[in-house]
């Protein structure tokens, strides 16, 4: 793997760009310049996956553009993991677009918690995902806030895929100064 190729060029950007964001959200680091790096990676990716779809509603929300809620998919219905993360991420970019919180929150009330017994790591880390979406809505910022960090620290403990779609959504959750409790 080459560090001048495109793919490995797009993840350096989203990394950077998540990082200066996060730093901006969490210490007030230098906005400008997560601000830059958000546009640079919004400019170099390419969004398929719902993951993708997510990070890039993440990055619309960032620079005060539209989220992609209106980008209508169909969760899967399996693995179970996969239809909680796709049916949060849907319930989150409608929240980012300011559409309609009854809908999202009939999605998020919709899905059952997993069973102790699952042993699903993933849906582990994806709970407080779902509880600090049902906080967004909720207008219960500090609760929001606290959902969202428990859920990027499991996430990244375990090393879940979709744990960088959950920063994302927390760092545009939380980027507007008037959004911080």
């Amino acid at each position: 793997m080459q560090f001048d190729d495109p793919s490995v060029q797009q993840v350096i950007a989203q990394s950077e760009a998540l990082l200066a964001a996060l730093a901006y959200v969490d210490r007030g680091v230098d906005r400008d310049g997560a601000l830059e790096k958000v546009q640079r990676a919004l400019d170099r990716g390419t969004f398929l996956t719902v993951e993708e779809l997510t990070i890039r509603s993440a990055m619309r929300r960032i620079l005060g553009q539209e989220a992609l809620a209106s980008y209508r998919f169909y969760p899967a219905v399996r693995p179970t993991s996969r239809h909680f993360f796709e049916v949060s991420a849907r319930a989150w970019m409608i929240w980012a677009e300011k559409g309609s919180a009854s809908e999202a929150l009939t999605d998020l009330h919709s899905l059952e918690e997993p069973s102790p017994k699952s042993g699903a790591l993933h849906l582990m880390a994806l709970v407080p995902w779902k509880l600090a979406i049902e906080a967004l809505l909720e207008e219960d910022l500090a609760e929001a806030r606290r959902q969202f960090l428990r859920s990027a620290e499991l996430g990244s403990q375990i090393g879940t895929e979709t744990n960088p779609a959950v920063q994302w959504s927390y760092a545009a959750s939380f980027f507007a100064s008037s959004l911080t409790p």
